[in-house]
């Protein structure tokens, strides 16, 4: 499959009127992609881990570090480990584990 082909179909109007299918079979895909990543980061990840936010709003909380401190079944629980704005050190919040990566 050529992607720039696909691509080029698109913008010049060759596949308007699958558009609508086109759109929807993406946001699908993206919302697996982003539940299987969220999964493995779940298993990966346990209590007592230092992590780095990111893909988050508010902006300002992109890269601050935070330790786990627990998990629900979608969530986790975290103690920012630095001060960021309104999140002052030793703040607990809960994040998706999609915004946090692990430092090892």
């Amino acid at each position: 499959m050529d992607i720039s082909a696909i691509v080029t179909a698109i913008l010049t109007g060759e596949l308007d009127r699958n558009l609508p299918s086109i759109i929807d079979a993406c946001q699908t895909r993206g919302r697996i992609v982003k539940d299987i990543s969220a999964a493995v980061n779940m298993s990966c990840i346990s209590t007592g881990d230092t992590v780095k936010l990111v893909n988050l709003r508010p902006k300002y909380l992109e890269g601050a570090l935070a330790k786990i401190t627990g998990q629900t079944s979608k969530k986790l629980n975290c103690t920012m480990l630095e001060t960021r704005r309104k999140y002052r050190e030793g703040s607990a919040f809960s994040v998706s584990p999609n915004c946090v990566e692990v430092i090892k």
